[in-house]
């Protein structure tokens, strides 16, 4: 179904078994701006009635309150524009797994960032997550953990009040580390494992370049650690 300026505003699709009969109706609905850009569509399912079936009633909430995974028929998507009618924010919901992508552009209108982000919501994975990178914070900071590493952070990050290690690659003769330092830098560290004498090479990528072709544990772990360290950086308490 289109409105008088030709947008859709409703897509009805159906589905059918091997004999012809209907199986599954699925709705999709769209909402716009002023500007004709969409802003919204919802997803919803309707099975025809069958007297074979029992009827029940019941419902999973969803919403950025709720903790727990979304079941995996919600299926949504949300954009968000600026006032100059550019794409801002744009949020998507399938199967169960949520995408939120950021847009930040110059004075010209010209994209000059793209960040891609996901929504934490209290899953077991993120939890499970949570405990290990305090337990690596803690083991760096305070405890018998990688002085090594410790000692170049602090040489080469000296304003630098706290920090999660995201990942550990134990190489023959040195040991990579990619470290989350404050909220807004990542860093990469290769120390020599033979010879703390040695100088270690240390780099640094911005977190939107991270980002870029993490798998999902990884996404999941990144924020995670994100947002431990904006507690952090507040003088919250984190556990």
């Amino acid at each position: 179904m289109y409105d008088a300026s030709d947008e859709l505003l409703r897509l009805v699709e159906t589905m059918f078994d091997d004999t012809g009969r209907q199986v599954l109706e699925k709705t999709t609905s769209y909402l716009y701006d002023d500007n004709g850009n969409q802003l919204r569509s919802l997803i919803g399912y309707l099975r025809p009635n069958n007297p074979g079936m029992r009827q029940v009633t019941g419902g999973d909430a969803y919403g950025e309150s709720t903790p727990g995974d979304a079941n995996t028929v919600v299926e949504k998507s949300l954009q968000t524009f600026d006032g100059f009618n550019r794409l801002v924010r744009a949020e998507r919901v399938k199967a169960g797994e949520q995408s939120i992508v950021t847009y930040q552009y110059d004075g010209d209108d010209l994209r000059t960032q793209k960040g891609l982000g996901m929504r934490l919501i209290g899953s077991k994975t993120e939890q499970d997550l949570r405990k290990q990178l305090i337990e690596s914070n803690k083991l760096l900071f305070e405890g018998q953990g990688n002085k090594s590493l410790l000692k170049a952070l602090e040489k080469y990050y000296p304003e630098m009040k706290t920090a999660y290690i995201l990942h550990w690659i134990p190489e023959q003769g040195e040991d990579i580390y990619k470290v989350l330092v404050n909220d807004s830098t990542i860093v990469e560290v290769e120390l020599d494992r033979n010879d703390i004498a040695v100088e270690p090479l240390v780099s640094t990528i911005s977190i939107s370049q991270y980002r870029q072709g993490l798998s999902k544990h990884s996404q999941i772990k990144l924020e995670v650690a994100l947002d431990l360290v904006q507690a952090q950086l507040k003088g919250c308490e984190v556990k």
